[in-house]
């Protein structure tokens, strides 16, 4: 409910009556007349039991236990006034709303007569006083509660429409998300499909590839490599997957597995590739495999234009058509690289490709072969 201030009584039962507001709290002398000719409709009376006047309209306090607000008429003297003259006027104001005439005149009024002595009359002004004054802290603290429960809820406010506003962003956020999920998973299906297709179609021609090399490697002793779903290398023999792999047996398989790469992509390519580098190979074969493997580099000629090794095994020099050699100068803390022939290091050496300490370099030259054209 909306409360209206007005500036009088008469101005806010123009106001009711013409539908302006849609109840008012007035003296009912100000609506009397209207009541009786039915332009209004009372509700309720403030006073603590019915007027004696409208019997049938009930008090509030019939409903809300111990609720009264009544307006009345007192006299009052000047303070300082004798006692004699304020009981002779008390007598005078008690005769006259004792005679039935004056009563007959309060009655249009709604005004009932009710006296009291001077005592009474200060009695109940205290008690008066003291009930307005008790109901007016207490409505002091309920309003400063109020108030408080109004800077909670606004402040609640506040922090709910920050979080709605930071919830739209984070579900605008999400939505991208979920969006850039959709696509992950769509890529995700699309790729395992692809590599299906493709371990499909490569597997068996790689595993063909290196089995060729494989036997040629080790003179027909293995001649057969096969490479399982997760493209790890199985050597058969006599048909039959070997359970254990040497060091060498493994180096080699590496090295038909890389050699077999390289001539699917030069095949793919539709030309020949111009270099092949491959990088300590020979490390844990032995010598008729390192032969085997240096002749069938040369048998890849019609593939690569050119293929260098990088190797500390001596013996391999002697089966390339050419040796360049890098070792390192602890003096000056370079790479010297010179012709096989010629250089002859008095220290271990380095190669640039490799970024070991010369402290745990072997003491042996370090070759760096190279073929052209047809040649290793």
């Amino acid at each position: 409910m909306t409360h209206v201030p007005f500036k009088g009584g008469a101005p806010a039962v123009l106001a009711l009556m013409g539908g302006e507001v849609h109840a008012i709290i007035t003296p009912i002398a100000e609506l009397h007349p209207y009541i009786q000719g039915g332009r209004v409709q009372p509700i309720a009376v403030s006073s603590d039991k019915r007027t004696t006047q409208f019997p049938d309209i009930p008090a509030i306090a019939e409903t809300v236990k111990g609720y009264e607000f009544t307006s009345w008429f007192g006299a009052f003297a000047p303070a300082g006034t004798s006692k004699p003259i304020v009981d002779r006027l008390s007598a005078e104001i008690k005769k006259a709303l004792e005679d039935p005439e004056v009563t007959a005149k309060l009655a249009p009024q709604v005004l009932d007569p009710l006296y009291k002595n001077p005592e009474e009359f200060a009695k109940h002004l205290k008690a008066e006083y003291d009930r307005v004054r008790v109901e007016l802290q207490e409505s002091k603290v309920a309003a400063a509660r109020a108030q408080e429960q109004v800077s909670s809820a606004t402040a609640a406010l506040a922090a709910a429409q920050e979080a709605a506003e930071e919830l739209k962003k984070r579900v605008a956020e999400l939505d991208v998300l979920l969006t850039d999920r959709r696509l992950h998973d769509e890529l995700d299906r699309a790729f395992s499909d692809l590599r299906t297709h493709l371990n499909y179609q490569l597997r068996p021609e790689l595993s063909e590839l290196a089995s060729a090399f494989l036997s040629e490697l080790t003179d027909a002793r293995y001649t057969e490599l096969e490479l399982d779903d997760q493209y790890n290398i199985v050597i058969l023999e006599d048909g039959i997957p070997k359970p254990v792999l040497s060091g060498g047996e493994e180096d080699l398989a590496n090295l038909v597995l890389r050699l077999a790469i390289s001539q699917m992509i030069a095949e793919r390519a539709g030309q020949n590739f111009s270099l092949l580098i491959l990088d300590e190979v020979f490390g844990s074969l032995d010598e008729a495999r390192r032969f085997n493997v240096v002749e069938l580099l040369r048998g890849l000629q019609d593939r690569f234009e050119q293929v260098i090794l990088i190797t500390h095994i001596e013996p391999v020099r002697e089966g390339v058509d050419r040796v360049i050699t890098v070792r390192y100068d602890a003096d000056t803390g370079a790479s010297i690289v010179g012709d096989g022939d010629s250089v002859q290091p008095a220290e271990p050496e380095r190669t640039l490709f490799d970024r070991e300490p010369p402290s745990r370099r072997r003491d042996s030259e370090e070759s760096v072969e190279s073929g052209a054209g047809a040649n290793v």
